[in-house]
């Protein structure tokens, strides 16, 4: 038969023998500096070493239509998405069509075959 080890009374199990609880969260709350205090303990610096933080250079440059679905097309074709269809079927884990290949460096003409409505 296991026996079971009991708590001292007024102490919550795994806790330290004698430590009662509220005195344990009395302790941390006492410990904590305030906020208040704590800002005006410190003087602001601009970040790491004393360097203040350089300003922004401009707007964020956002990617044109055209260049977003070469990246998208790019994506599909690396991940193996993209196949041609043998015998009227897409390979598995394709979810899209080549339609066209062209000749050149450009990239192929797809067309989503695959549909997963999870």
């Amino acid at each position: 038969m296991k026996s079971r080890s009991r708590a001292k009374p007024g102490t919550k199990p795994g806790t330290k023998l004698g430590a009662k609880p509220a005195a344990k969260a009395a302790a941390r709350v006492a410990a904590k500096p305030r906020a208040g205090a704590r800002e005006a303990a410190k003087p602001k610096t601009g970040g790491a070493r004393g360097k203040e933080r350089p300003e922004k250079a401009g707007p964020v440059r956002r990617p044109s239509e055209r260049e977003a679905a070469q990246h998208f097309v790019r994506g599909l074709l690396i991940r193996g998405e993209a196949a041609r269809a043998r015998r009227g079927k897409l390979p598995p884990g394709a979810t899209h069509e080549i339609v066209e290949e062209p000749e050149e460096e450009e990239l192929p003409k797809l067309r989503r075959r695959r549909f997963s409505l999870a």
